[in-house]
């Protein structure tokens, strides 16, 4: 009895680790996010980026408008604000939250709007900037670890 029970467990085990590595075997990261970036629009609104992005989680990052004084090298400019002075600048990267920018959204809390990023792998990373309505306004490339060995 004790013999068939040990032979189960070991089968069910071939069995799980077979479909684990089948699964994960095929699975092409590079590819996932050549396609969701090849899908995606300007003029499609956040929510339906949102939802050809099921499987994946972006980082989010808010726009914020200051004097281009006040940069620092480190700064990613993203636009030129109405003033001369100022640019459009994207602060730190943050966990991402659908009710928070929702809400964000709704009250206005998004004047000169955000972006959401996506890593796939060390080759493979872009970004999605919005305006302050959630449309889609521009998807670019950003940098990569892989990019420091060019």
């Amino acid at each position: 009895m004790v013999k068939v029970i040990i032979i189960i467990m070991l089968l069910g085990c071939v069995v799980l680790a077979g479909v684990y590595f089948l699964q994960y075997a095929s699975y092409d990261p590079d590819k996932e996010g050549a396609e969701l970036k090849a899908a995606i629009q300007p003029g499609m609104t956040w929510t339906e980026v949102l939802d050809l992005a099921k499987r994946t989680s972006p980082k989010y990052q808010h726009i914020s408008k200051q004097k281009q004084s006040a940069c620092g090298s480190m700064t990613q400019v993203v636009g030129m604000a109405d003033e001369e002075e100022y640019v459009l600048v994207a602060e730190p990267k943050a966990n991402f939250d659908r009710a928070k920018l929702q809400k964000r959204l709704a009250s206005g809390e998004e004047p000169y709007g955000f972006m959401l990023s996506w890593l796939f792998s060390n080759r493979l990373a872009f970004a999605v900037q919005f305006d302050e309505a959630g449309i889609v306004t521009d998807v670019h490339d950003e940098h990569t670890v892989s990019e420091l060995f060019k």
